[in-house]
Formats: C-alpha cells, structure tokens, sequence
C-alpha cells in the first residue's frame, strides 16, 4: 500500500521514468537469467567431453575371462619340486677368412708391358691442330 500512496503523489515525468527502469531492469535480469542458462550448459558439455576423454573405461573384465590363462597354475602340483636348469654354454670361433687385398697381391709378380704408338696412330691421337703433340700424349 505504501508503494501505491507513494506512486500516486509522484508527477508524470517520474512515474514515466520510473517504469522506463523497471522495464530496463526486468529486460537485464532475463538477459542475465538466459546468459547463466548458456553458462550451465556450457560447463555441462564440458564436464560431459572431459569425462569421455579422461573417464573410467565404460568395460568390465569378466572373472571368467581373466582365469583364461591360469589355466598352467589351476592344474600344476605346487608340491612337486622344480626341475634343475643346466646351463649350457659354447665358445664360438669365428673364422677370419678375409686377408686382404695387400696380402693377395704381395705374393705376385709384377710384369711392365710398355706401349708405343707410331706413325698414323700419334697423328691421329690430337684432334686439334693447335695443341703439340708432347701435351696430347701428357693427357
């Protein structure tokens, strides 16, 4: 009621920017109320991916599945003494068959055999006329 008797003694131009307030009030408490839904449900998808990515594994072992390979142990007498290991050792020698080039060649004679070209054959061996001929046989 005090709101009522208050409101009615005011001017127009009061009231009128009053309800101007109200109305901008009302228009940011829903935009507030939208933006912390939007925020809710962001932090929701979050939560959701981080738990597929860093979760608990959604598989569960059977007890049946994990006695598959105790099959050795279930059937095995723990009574019965283990057998001695004999260690077996060998000594590998190796043969070095490879002796060399040097040494293959060593035990060779070596045999020079000069050849000489004559006549035709040293003309012809430079191609080019202004290269002597003492130079063409160097190369």
């Amino acid at each position: 009621m005090n709101h009522e008797i208050l409101t009615n003694e005011l001017d127009e131009n009061t009231k009128l920017l009053i309800e101007k307030m109200e109305k901008e009030l009302n228009s940011k408490d829903e935009e507030i109320r939208k933006l912390k839904n939007e925020l809710n449900f962001l932090k929701a998808v979050i939560t959701n991916k981080n738990r597929k990515i860093f979760g608990v594994s959604s598989e569960k072992a059977d007890a049946n599945q994990l006695s598959f390979f105790n099959e050795a142990e279930k059937y095995s007498d723990s009574k019965v003494e283990e057998p001695a290991l004999e260690e077996i050792t060998y000594k590998r020698a190796k043969k070095n068959t490879y002796t060399g080039k040097k040494d293959n060649l060593a035990n060779l004679e070596r045999v020079v055999i000069e050849h000489r070209l004559e006549g035709a054959d040293l003309k012809s061996l430079c191609q080019n006329k202004n290269i002597p001929l003492s130079e063409a046989l160097e190369n």
